[in-house]
């Protein structure tokens, strides 16, 4: 069957344009309709065009979620007025066909803008890459969405301290808030100095990097104990960079726990709906500005300056 949606197109960088266009739904397929998209910082590369290769026009989002308007002849399980998040996209449009196998159900009394699929996901597993254990200091640097919900996941743990790094003061004490002990601002302080006086020259069992920055990345080398600490990147490194692996010769593990190398990518979903039901994954302090399709321009804006309290944004395609 074919059906018709209206899907934000980016015809140049940083252009936008709302297109109709027609879609084959296959009998093995679901019909969705999208309430909310949110809009992820590793999409910039594309919506500033400094993606090698790219071409346009391009679709883009892939943390949507919605409600099923259509069940395949062949879908079984699923029905009309479920609430999922789905995984594949193009996510800012009005509607998006998808395969039963690539979608989750919402938990009840989850809010549908809060339903993130995929980035709940990535951070479940960031999560449990951490593997915090009783006692351990962890050290956070990037006090963005996915740093922010990442730590969040290891809140209540029973580490000694949570050292929680950013150059945005608004970032840092709603990181405070959440759960970090200590907070420093590298334009204010030696991050580095600080964190060993604060673990009397030990150094942290775990650190973070949730910039996708090669600096930031240095400096929570740095700052790892020994013997065999771990390292988990939460950012994502799409760029080529040199690192002073000499940091990592104390038997530190790195972890790379992006989604697309899991071997469980629906336990992760699951466990990632779950902590935001239980508020585990505060995502009501998260998701701070919405915007409508034909504004989606304003909120990639919105997302490169960081402005106005800005912390996660999600576009509503079906707002009038």
């Amino acid at each position: 069957m074919k059906r018709k949606r209206v899907a934000a197109m980016l015809v140049e960088p940083r252009r936008f344009e709302l297109r109709e266009e027609e879609v084959e739904v296959r009998p093995d397929q679901v019909w969705v309709r999208v309430e909310a998209c949110g809009v992820c910082h590793s999409e910039m590369v594309f919506y500033l065009g400094k993606w090698q290769g790219m071409r346009f026009p391009l679709a883009m989002g892939h943390e949507h979620a919605g409600v099923i308007e259509e069940v395949g002849s062949d879908v079984r399980g699923w029905k009309v007025g479920d609430r999922v998040t789905s995984l594949p996209g193009p996510g800012f449009a009005t509607h998006v066909a998808t395969d039963p196998s690539q979608i989750a159900r919402v938990p009840d009394g989850l809010e549908i803008d809060h339903a993130l699929g995929e980035p709940l996901q990535c951070a479940a597993r960031c999560a449990r890459s951490a593997a915090v254990e009783f006692g351990d200091s962890v050290f956070l640097i990037g006090c963005g969405f996915m740093g922010l919900l990442t730590m969040c996941g290891l809140v209540g743990n029973g580490a000694a301290e949570i050292i929680a790094v950013d150059t945005n003061p608004h970032r840092l004490q709603l990181a405070k808030e959440l759960g970090a002990t200590v907070t420093l601002n590298p334009k204010e302080v030696d991050v580095v100095e600080e964190t060993l006086r604060i673990t009397e020259g030990r150094g942290v069992e775990v650190a973070i990097e949730a910039t996708g920055k090669p600096e930031p990345l240095e400096i929570a080398s740095r700052v790892l104990r020994t013997p065999r600490p771990k390292l988990v990147l939460v950012g994502w490194h799409n760029v080529p960079a040199t690192y002073n692996l000499s940091h990592w010769a104390n038997g530190a593990v790195v972890h790379n726990p992006h989604p697309a190398y899991s071997l469980n990518p629906e336990e992760d979903i699951r466990r990632g709906l779950w902590a935001a039901q239980k508020g585990i994954f505060p995502m009501e302090r998260m998701v701070t500005h919405r915007f409508a399709l034909k504004d989606i321009g304003r909120a990639f804006e919105m997302a490169l300056s960081q402005e106005d309290g800005y912390i996660k944004g999600v576009v509503k395609p079906n707002w009038l």
